[in-house]
């Protein structure tokens, strides 16, 4: 990821993302990741890109980033740590908030729902009926 596709916007951060099928995406950084990512940039080697390769040749490669989590996991007792399940979660946790399936579907550049509830662990259909027959009892009264 290039630093110049951090875009600061008088109170906001975007980042400028390139998203399979969709092409430059901008998506906002909530200023709690922000925060983390400009102490990053503040120790961070010199270079064009937010995260740069160990030898400066580049961006670090997906794959290590990859190899770097699941080492950090075994190391802390996390078996089978992927970066992608940050993004389940993510998807898993804003649905058990309440948060409508369309608004988490644009937050994660999702065009289908089918898509979005794949990563959804364990909340298809989750409150519905409670919502439900809390409506109709707001309903008789």
């Amino acid at each position: 990821m290039l630093r110049e596709r951090l875009v600061r916007e008088k109170d906001r951060v975007v980042l400028i993302a390139k998203v399979k099928k969709q092409g430059r995406v901008a998506t906002t950084i909530p200023a709690s990741s922000m925060l983390w990512i400009d102490r990053w940039l503040a120790k961070a080697p010199e270079s064009k890109y937010v995260f740069p390769a160990d030898r400066g040749k580049g961006s670090v490669a997906r794959q290590t980033i990859g190899r770097r989590l699941r080492d950090y996991g075994k190391s802390v007792g996390v078996e089978k740590a992927k970066a992608h399940r940050f993004r389940a979660t993510y998807i898993t946790e804003s649905l058990k908030a309440g948060i409508p399936l369309h608004e988490v579907m644009a937050s994660v550049q999702h065009g289908d729902p089918k898509t979005t509830l794949r990563y959804a662990r364990g909340v298809h259909g989750a409150g519905v009926a409670d919502a439900l027959a809390a409506f109709r009892e707001k309903k008789e009264k």
